[in-house]
């Protein structure tokens, strides 16, 4: 079962000192997880990029510029699930809020059906995925 934090990238590039870093700018709750867990734990880090788009974070990952800390539904093609024996750091929790709007037709509900059912099926026991529904 994935985490909802997970540090991503390759493992190489995990070894570095200090840890090259890729971030979402503006920053958002995984970035601020990522870098107080490196603080907290005396990791020395350094941003090396800084992207308005997740598919610019992919791309660094995907080449080994850095690693980067999102959800483990970003792990694709060479990019892996980094952790502990990588010398990273746990993440703490970040919690996840699907906020459906009423009302809804068709295909936005069959969306958020599905949304719920990824989600649901990468939250741990001890996370279950919680759904919240706008009225």
């Amino acid at each position: 079962m994935a985490r909802w934090a997970s540090w991503l990238g390759h493992r190489d590039v995990a070894g570095r000192d200090p840890l090259p870093l890729a971030i979402l700018d503006p920053g958002c709750g995984y970035t601020e997880a990522a870098s107080e867990s490196l603080r907290r734990h005396g990791r020395p880090f350094e941003v090396v990029l800084r992207t308005p788009s997740l598919s610019g974070l992919r791309a660094a990952l995907e080449a080994g510029f850095a690693v980067g800390c999102r959800t483990a539904l970003m792990k694709s093609g060479t990019i892996e699930v980094l952790g502990l024996d990588d010398n990273l750091p746990a993440l703490p929790s970040i919690g996840f809020a699907l906020l459906i709007p009423r009302p809804l037709g068709a295909a936005a509900r069959r969306l958020a059906s599905l949304v719920r059912e990824v989600v649901g099926s990468t939250a741990s026991a001890s996370r279950p995925a919680q759904v919240q529904v706008a009225s």
